[in-house]
């Protein structure tokens, strides 16, 4: 049980606030990695880098029981602008003009920030590295949380927001969006060098009094994020108790047999040197995807890749536009919601030898990987 609470805008919450449009919003379901199947991670969330490198730890609340969140990366002592986001799929769109009511629970493990932003955003983000991200984030826990007084500031603390949507919010983002040199800190304990340091994370819950802003398919949905089983890091932090994972505990996670069906778009399906698709390729895309046969669909995975001629930066940044261009299209198609990964690997992972031309042709290609659950 949390301490400390605080209700900014001081909103009239009842019943009406009933159903949660974030999957795992507690934390307290485990991800079954597909690689080593085994607990690894929250169910549903990621990073906006690409692996969760976000901490996932527990504390006793009680005997025999624990409470799981998360911390996330927001300062570095000595380098400027070192960030990790969390980010999540939302279960059902927000719905322009629509009023919501977020809330979640934080603490810092040491630096108090005067700012903590949330992203509502129609894309799932994903950098490189763990940087500052250049946008204006939808809501700040702002000035309110930096008046209240230390010792509170050193608790869990719950935030209370409202929001009104926009029509374009499909995923949320949650992190330190203020640049180091605007940001003023107060440290609970003396800083170390080299130091990264984190915020903890737990009972994120994002609702309306409105019913019509809850969509039918809402259990369908949340599965397809908890399907989404990517390999994460699990890095608990000093003094925490680490996260016992007992499989026959967490909710008696669903077993997905998948079999996977990979399209390979190759060079001349785009415009030479560019990240354009010619109208062939656009049509080839939207007749597999638009096949009534076609179902079962778990997620789909986009990989951009280049030869090795040319320089690697350009590489990189060709094979993402070339990524992001697939992703458009399956976008028109409605399939955002399964999208799940969209990157761009430039030369870096090539399948033919760069030797000659014929391989450096093969190497050329944006890969959509298809999942399918066997029904």
């Amino acid at each position: 049980m949390r301490l400390f609470w605080i209700s900014f805008l001081f909103v009239f919450i009842n019943n009406t606030y009933a159903q949660n449009l974030i999957a795992n919003g507690t934390f307290e379901d485990v991800n079954l990695c597909k690689e080593f199947h085994q607990g690894c991670a929250p169910e549903a969330w990621r990073t906006v880098s690409y692996s969760f490198l976000a901490k996932y730890l527990s504390e006793k609340v009680e005997k025999g029981s624990i409470n799981r969140f998360v911390a996330i990366p927001i300062c570095n002592t000595s380098y400027p602008n070192v960030r990790k986001y969390l980010q999540s799929q939302l279960i059902c769109p927000m719905i322009k003009g629509k009023s919501y009511h977020l809330s979640f629970d934080i603490k810092p493990e040491n630096p108090i920030l005067e700012s903590l932003g949330i992203l509502f955003s129609d894309t799932l983000i994903l950098v490189e590295k763990e940087k500052l991200l250049n946008l204006k984030p939808s809501l700040d826990i702002g000035s309110q949380y930096s008046g209240l007084s230390k010792r509170k500031q050193k608790e869990w603390v719950k935030i209370e927001l409202d929001y009104v949507a926009t029509g374009k919010e499909k995923y949320i983002v949650i992190g330190n969006f203020q640049p180091d040199n605007q940001q003023v800190k107060k440290y609970i304990y003396k800083p170390s060098p080299d130091e990264t340091y984190h915020y903890y994370i737990d009972n994120i819950v994002l609702n309306a009094p409105d019913s019509l802003c809850w969509c039918k398919d809402s259990a369908v949905r949340k599965q397809r994020i908890y399907d989404q089983n990517e390999r994460h890091s699990f890095d608990p932090l000093y003094g925490i108790e680490p996260v016992s994972i007992d499989r026959n505990a967490i909710g008696n996670p669903v077993e997905v047999a998948e079999k996977n069906d990979t399209i390979r778009l190759g060079d001349l399906s785009f415009e030479f040197n560019s990240a354009d698709l010619d109208p062939v390729t656009i049509s080839t895309i939207k007749t597999y995807f638009e096949n009534p046969n076609l179902k079962s669909i778990s997620s789909i995975d986009i990989y951009g890749h280049t030869d090795a001629v040319g320089k690697p930066k350009y590489n990189l940044e060709l094979s993402k536009k070339r990524a992001q261009a697939v992703k458009s299209v399956l976008d028109d198609l409605g399939l955002t919601m399964f999208i799940h990964d969209v990157l761009g690997y430039g030369n870096k992972k090539p399948i033919a030898s760069n030797e000659t031309e014929d391989g450096r042709k093969l190497n050329r290609r944006v890969e959509i990987v298809v999942h399918f659950e066997n029904q």
